[in-house]
């Protein structure tokens, strides 16, 4: 049931039905047993961040972590927290918790480690601190060299965005 449940969810997070998505995702998570739980609340907290509920997508997350996620899973859900706690107005302490995240999983999985490096990226280049910005974007670009192209291409536009607000605008154009 759980799986039926998680492929609806699937199908209205492909529709951009984020808050059905999440409701579905949650449902998901509480039929689940241990093993995929984590992973679903997760996918519920995501979708609740698109649906703009940003406390709901904190809670959600926070339950992920306490049951006892997976490295990468739990990855993804303090990736959450860290979207949450941006959109509350604390973006510094974020770079350097997402930059770590991406440091443990970069191996067991790149694309989340990539996803987290951006985001360090660009929240520092949102601050205008470009300098501090290129190392995660540079990171985030080798990592994804293996990776599919939209997200080796969201990689070079987080490159590029630190290069022009560290000055480089030739090297980053």
């Amino acid at each position: 049931v759980a799986a039926a449940v998680a492929a609806a969810a699937v199908g209205a997070r492909a529709r951009s039905a984020f808050d059905a998505a999440g409701s579905l995702f949650a449902e998901a998570a509480r039929l689940s047993a241990d093993g995929t739980r984590a992973a679903h609340l997760v996918d519920a907290a995501s979708c609740a961040i698109l649906a703009g509920g940003t406390e709901r997508a904190g809670e959600l997350a926070g339950q992920a972590l306490a049951s006892g996620a997976t490295k990468v899973v739990a990855a993804r859900a303090r990736h959450v927290i860290a979207r949450v706690r941006l959109a509350q107005g604390s973006g510094r302490r974020l770079v350097d918790e997402l930059t770590a995240d991406a440091d443990v999983v970069s191996d067991a999985d790149p694309r989340v480690a990539v996803a987290l490096l951006i985001d360090a990226a660009m929240i520092d280049a949102g601050d205008l601190r470009g300098e501090r910005a290129v190392a995660p974007a540079t990171r985030a670009v080798d990592l994804a060299s293996g990776l599919d192209t939209r997200i080796r291409n969201r990689a070079d536009v987080a490159l590029g965005a630190a290069l022009v607000v560290a000055g480089n605008a030739a090297r980053g154009a």
